[in-house]
C-alpha cells in the first residue's frame, strides 16, 4: 500500500532517525525527502511500520520537525523523543539558530494480537541427554502446544509439533533430539479453541557474550572479564586468544588459540605470559573472545574482540563556561589504563606535556577564535583515547565539541549566538493515532457475508482511485490468499473462495493508499 522510497538530499546524505516502540510493535522512521534539494522541512516524511502486519503508514501529523536531529524512544512513557532545529541561509547542519524538542505517541490500534492469544514468555534449560521449555501462564488459555525445528547454520528449518495433544501445564521436556543438533523451540497458548501467537525462540544452543573487556595488567598479564548469561544451564565460558591480523579473521578455527582446558566457571580470565621474548613487550596487539557451554556441551559464538588496545572513553561530553570549557569522560569498563590522550580534530595532541590522569579537562578556550558558519567549527572537535599500562594507545570516542551539536554529546550553550545557537524553545507535541487513520476506512469496508462458508465477498468504498490489496489471514497471522487490484473509484469488490479451509476465525484487511482497515470473519462448516 505504500512504502518511503529513500532519503536524499543536496548533498547525499540523508537523514535516517529510527527508533522501535515494544508497547505497540511499531517502528518509527522518519527521513529527509526525495527530491535532491537541500530543503529539509518540505520535503522530510514520517512513517510507522506495524511489525505485526508488515504494512508502512505514511503519518501526516498536524506539525513536523523543522530540521533533522537525534531521535529516541521512552519504552516507560511509549514516547518518542526528538531534538531539532531549523534550517538557517540553506546550510544542512543540526547547529540550527533555533533549537526544537518534539515528542511523538502513536495510541494503540486493531491488529492481530487483539484476537489472539498472546505469546508465552518461555525459556529454555539444557541437559545432557534432553531440552525443558517452560513458559508463563496466559490469561484463558486452555493448553499450549510446543514446535520444534532443526537449525541450520544457526537459522530454524521446518516447525513441527511435538505434542499430540495440547498440554494443560506449564512446561515440556524434549528427549528425542539429536545429540549436538542445534533446535529452537516455540510456544502456542490456545484460546477458544484457536492457537494464538508464537512465543519468541529458544535455542538449545547458548546465546553470544555481548560485553568482553581485555585489562593489560602489565608486560605479561592481560585480564580478560566479561558478563556472565543469566541461564540457569550454562556450564561455563571458554577463552580464545589471536595476535595481530588473525584478530579479524571471523573465524575460532585456526586463528584463535583456546586458552583454558575446561570451561571457566566465572567471568574472568587472567591470562599470563611466561614467555620471556613472546609477550605483550613486543607491542603487536592482541585480541580475545569468549563463548559460552551449556550443559548439553553446546558452544555459542564467540563474542565481540576484546582487544590489549584500550577500548574508547565513555561518556565523553563537554561544557561551555565562560572564558574556558571543559571537557569530561569515564574510562573504559574493567580496564586498566594510565590516562588519556585528547586530540583536536582527532590528529593533533592538546596534552603535550604528559597523559592525562583526570577525568576531566577545564583550559580550554571558549570561544574559539574561528568563524561563526558551522563548517567553520570543524577545529573544535575532539577525540579522546585511552592510554594502557604498557603506553599504548586505544581506540578513540566519537567527536565531541562544545559548538557543534553534530559531534558527540556536545552541549550548547545559551549566549554563543555567534556559534549559531540559541537557547532551547518549548516542545511540541504530537499525538498521531493509528486507529483514527485506519477508522476513516472502517465505514466503507464490508464483508458478507459473516459468518460465511466457503465464499466471502469484501468490498470497500474508494474515494481516491488509487489501488487496492484486500487480503486474508488465518488465526495465526500466515496469509492464506491475497488479491492485489486497479482501484477505480466507488465501490471495489472481491469474492474469496476458502475451499479446504478449516472452520475458525479469519482476518480480512484491505490496504489503500498507505492507509489499512481489518474485519474478522468466521468460516463455519
Amino acid at each position: 500500500p505504500g512504502f518511503p522510497i529513500g532519503p536524499l538530499d543536496g548533498n547525499q546524505m540523508g537523514l535516517n532517525l529510527i527508533a522501535y516502540d515494544e508497547a505497540n510493535d511499531i517502528i518509527l522512521y522518519v527521513y529527509d525527502g526525495v527530491n535532491g534539494t537541500q530543503s529539509l522541512s518540505s520535503n522530510s516524511q514520517t512513517w510507522i511500520f506495524k511489525c505485526d502486519s508488515l504494512v508502512w503508514h505514511q503519518m501526516i501529523p498536524v506539525a513536523s520537525p523543522p530540521d533533522r536531529g537525534h531521535l529516541a524512544y521512552n519504552k516507560n512513557l511509549n514516547l518518542f523523543m526528538m531534538l531539532g532545529g531549523t534550517n538557517p541561509s540553506g546550510i544542512i547542519s543540526r547547529g540550527g539558530d533555533t533549537k526544537t524538542a518534539w515528542v511523538y505517541r502513536y495510541k494503540k490500534s486493531p491488529r492481530l494480537k487483539d484476537i489472539l492469544a498472546a505469546p508465552p514468555v518461555a525459556k529454555i534449560v539444557n541437559s545432557s541427554s534432553s531440552a525443558e521449555i517452560s513458559w508463563q501462564t496466559v490469561s484463558g488459555a486452555s493448553g499450549y502446544n510446543v514446535y520444534r525445528a532443526a537449525c541450520q547454520y544457526g537459522f530454524p528449518q521446518k516447525f513441527a509439533k511435538l505434542n499430540s495433544s495440547s498440554i494443560s501445564g506449564n512446561s515440556y521436556t524434549d528427549n528425542s533430539g539429536t545429540a549436538g543438533t542445534m533446535y529452537s523451540y516455540r510456544v502456542a497458548a490456545i484460546k477458544n479453541g484457536t492457537e494464538g501467537l508464537l512465543s519468541r525462540h529458544c535455542y538449545t544452543k547458548p546465546g553470544i557474550i555481548t560485553d568482553v573487556a581485555a585489562s593489560v595488567e602489565d608486560t605479561h598479564v592481560v585480564k580478560v572479564s566479561w558478563v556472565s548469561r543469566a541461564e540457569t544451564d550454562i556450564a561455563g565460558y571458554n577463552v580464545y586468544r589471536a595476535k595481530g591480523s588473525g584478530m579479524f579473521s571471523g573465524a575460532l578455527q585456526g586463528y584463535y588459540t583456546k586458552l583454558n582446558s575446561t570451561p571457566v566457571t566465572g567471568s574472568e580470565y587472567t591470562d599470563t605470559y611466561t614467555d620471556a621474548v613472546n609477550n605483550l613487550k613486543d607491542g603487536v596487539c592482541r585480541g580475545y573472545v569468549v563463548t559460552v557451554v551449556n550443559n548439553a556441551g553446546q558452544e555459542s559464538g564467540p563474542s565481540p574482540v576484546a582487544t590489549t588496545f584500550p577500548n574508547s572513553p565513555e561518556w565523553a561530553y563537554t561544557v561551555p563556561t565562560s572564558g574556558t570549557f571543559r571537557l569530561g569522560w569515564q574510562p573504559p569498563r574493567r580496564t586498566k589504563i594510565l590516562g588519556v590522550n585528547l586530540y583536536r580534530k582527532g590528529e593533533t595532541l592538546i596534552n603535550t606535556s604528559g597523559i592525562i590522569t583526570d577525568t576531566v579537562k577545564f583550559s580550554l578556550q571558549w570561544p574559539p577564535n574561528t568563524g561563526t558558519e558551522p563548517y567553520q567549527l570543524a577545529d573544535q572537535t575532539y577525540v579522546v583515547r585511552a592510554v594502557n599500562m604498557l603506553g599504548q594507545q586505544g581506540y578513540g570516542t566519537d567527536q565531541i565539541s562544545p559548538s557543534v551539536s553534530t559531534y558527540g554529546f556536545g552541549m550548547v550553550t545559551p549566549t554563543s549566538n555567534r556559534f549559531n545557537y540559541t537557547v532551547f524553545t518549548s516542545g511540541t507535541a504530537v499525538e498521531e493515532n493509528i486507529a483514527a487513520n485506519e477508522k476513516e476506512l472502517s465505514s466503507v469496508l464490508t464483508v458478507s457475508p459473516n459468518p460465511f462458508n466457503p465464499m466471502v465477498k469484501v468490498s470497500m468504498q474508494n474515494v481516491s482511485g488509487e489501488n487496492i490489496v484486500f487480503s486474508v489471514f488465518d488465526a495465526a497471522g500466515r496469509l492464506v490468499i491475497q488479491r492485489k487490484q486497479a482501484g477505480v473509484r466507488g465501490l471495489n469488490s472481491v469474492v474469496f473462495d476458502l475451499s479446504g479451509r478449516s472452520t475458525g476465525m479469519y482476518l480480512i484487511r484491505a490496504s489503500l493508499n498507505g492507509k489499512m482497515i481489518e474485519k474478522k470473519a468466521m468460516l463455519i462448516r
